[in-house]
């Protein structure tokens, strides 16, 4: 068997035994989705209730085969085949059961527990997944941090600019871009206006 190198091929050689799963539990047979990683079409990145898979019917592509996304933010093996089995059941059972019905019997059945819209494996299933995940080999995937872009954001928005005053060079600083404040000596009298520092192109601000 050739080594794996891509995460679509990985995923792609789960599917067979993700579906014995499935119909060993009464789910209906279907013809092998179309599998990738990506963000799902809504909740990507979302603080709260976040999406890490998406199933799309069959009847969105010209194939008649339904198209498994799983999110790139993923990258332990049994989590990964967990999100997989459950985006395959919608498969099975018809997206437009959603989370109910036929979709949780056949879950259930399969050993994923917790809240239908985000099951986790239960302990048999995750053996039979960290199984799985054994016999394909390590997933070819580096994990996206999304939170980094988040934090470099936060800094940005809280960096501190820098201001001088235009007459004796005095320095202060402050989280605004529009700063309007006079520079009062210590005689009380007006010294000058402070106004942003802006480094000149090739250096850093200190």
């Amino acid at each position: 068997m050739e080594p794996i190198t891509t995460r679509e091929e990985w995923l792609t050689r789960a599917i067979p035994q993700l579906r014995s799963l499935i119909t060993a539990a009464g789910g209906k047979d279907f013809a092998p989705p179309l599998v990738s990683v990506g963000f799902p079409s809504a909740r990507g990145l979302s603080a709260k209730h976040r999406a890490i898979g998406e199933c799309w019917s069959e009847r969105c592509t010209d194939t008649h085969q339904s198209t498994v996304m799983i999110s790139p933010l993923l990258c332990e093996p049994v989590e990964v085949l967990g999100v997989l089995l459950h985006e395959l059941i919608h498969a099975s059972a018809g997206v437009q059961c959603k989370h109910r019905g036929e979709f949780k019997r056949i879950a259930t059945d399969c050993g994923l527990i917790g809240k239908m819209t985000a099951t986790q494996p239960g302990e048999p299933l995750a053996m039979q997944l960290h199984a799985i995940a054994e016999g394909i080999g390590e997933y070819p995937h580096v994990r996206l941090n999304a939170s980094a872009i988040d934090d470099e954001r936060k800094k940005q928005k809280t960096r501190l600019r820098l201001y001088e005053c235009n007459a004796c060079g005095q320095k202060i600083r402050a989280a605004s871009d529009t700063l309007a404040a006079i520079h009062i000596n210590e005689d009380g009298e007006m010294c000058g206006i402070f106004t942003l520092n802006t480094p000149e192109e090739g250096t850093t601000p200190c």
